[in-house]
């Protein structure tokens, strides 16, 4: 309980997680393009860096590309999970492995792992916890999860969003 955070939506966290960690002109944020829109705005709002690495032309995406643009600059890195807009879902594995390596290339950083639609993930019931790191629980301690209950839920009226964050934070 002490590591779960609510706002105004996930925006509202993933704003706030923009201004608490980085300072403009000094860090960066890395996520894939396309993707949620509010990664590359609110990162420009703030004079942060945005670096993105391109999807897969099967709309999945390639980790060790976006390993790649990550320098010691990087402070955020945004997977969403599945993708919008491209509905890509990841294997929880693939994003655990991004986690863990993301922790050797950069310490500094933390993978945001944006959970918004996972309640579409998956052909069946048991989708959530083959795809999702939070309904697993296995979150690492470099990752950051985001959720909001304005999709499955149509709660979007009353912006309600919640993450579980690292206890430091």
């Amino acid at each position: 309980p002490d590591q779960v955070v609510v706002g105004n939506g996930s925006d509202e966290i993933i704003d706030m997680l923009i201004r608490m960690l980085l300072v403009p002109g000094k860090h960066s944020v890395v996520c894939f393009e396309p993707c949620f829109s509010i990664y590359p705005i609110q990162s420009r709002i703030c004079g942060v860096e945005i670096r993105r690495q391109p999807l897969n032309a099967d709309f999945s995406f390639d980790f060790d590309a976006l390993l790649e643009i990550v320098t010691d600059s990087t402070r955020l890195v945004f997977v969403t999970t599945p993708d919008n807009p491209s509905g890509y879902c990841p294997p929880r594995e693939d994003v655990l492995a991004l986690a863990a390596r993301l922790a050797d290339k950069a310490p500094q950083a933390l993978l945001v792992i944006d959970e918004a639609y996972m309640d579409f993930a998956g052909d069946d019931a048991d989708g959530e916890r083959r795809f999702s790191l939070l309904a697993s629980g296995d979150v690492p301690d470099n990752a950051v999860v985001c959720r909001t209950f304005s999709k499955s839920y149509g709660l979007a009226g009353m912006r309600i969003g919640y993450a579980v964050l690292p206890e430091e934070l």
